[in-house]
């Protein structure tokens, strides 16, 4: 990614590889991490840093904290940093703990070695966790931010400063799509955008 946007030299079979357009800039190249050895790599490169809080069993503030902390100035200036999470946010608390199961299976299941597709919200409701699933589902839980409008904005708003994210992307993985719209429509008029 370096090499397209003409950092550092192409070699080997992507030498006559070239982005198109070629008249318009490339966008920068950010670190996506889960852990803090992107933070630090990202802060030793000085490239913008995202941290991946939406699958991480790693709390985002040491990383997030590292990444200001350990910054040296290269393809930025100053340290840019951007916070993922999982948000399901719906009309009442229970409606939001309802489209957020879907993914606590989903999680349990890929962590404990068996993935597989999203339910629907029915199927999940009627699913039975292993121990081993129930545990891995309860870490999953413990990484949403799930809840009504107000509860959603004031647990996005508190990781935010906590982390000292500049941005934050939302992140919504629901089997239902309508319900995955109206989340993010909700996120949106509770932060007046």
């Amino acid at each position: 990614l370096l090499a397209f946007g003409g950092e550092i030299p192409l070699e080997g079979a992507f030498r006559s590889v070239r982005a198109q357009p070629e008249d318009v800039a490339l966008p920068p190249v950010w670190l996506l991490g889960s852990s803090d050895y992107s933070a630090h790599l990202a802060a030793r490169l000085g490239r913008p840093f995202a941290f991946a809080a939406h699958f991480s069993p790693t709390a985002p503030e040491g990383p997030m904290l590292a990444y200001r902390t350990l910054f040296r100035p290269g393809a930025l200036a100053e340290p840019r940093a951007m916070l993922a999470v999982s948000v399901f946010c719906a009309d009442t608390q229970e409606a939001a703990e309802e489209m957020a199961l879907p993914t606590l299976v989903a999680f349990a299941r890929l962590r404990t070695g068996k993935p597989a597709k999203l339910l629907d919200v029915e199927t999940a409701r009627t699913y039975r966790f292993s121990p081993a699933e129930e545990a891995a589902a309860s870490a999953i839980r413990a990484l949403q931010i799930v809840g009504t409008p107000e509860t959603v904005h004031a647990k996005v708003a508190m990781l935010a400063e906590r982390t000292r994210a500049d941005e934050v992307m939302i992140a919504t993985l629901a089997s239902d799509h309508a319900a995955r719209v109206h989340s993010y429509e909700l996120v949106a008029q509770a932060f007046g955008i």
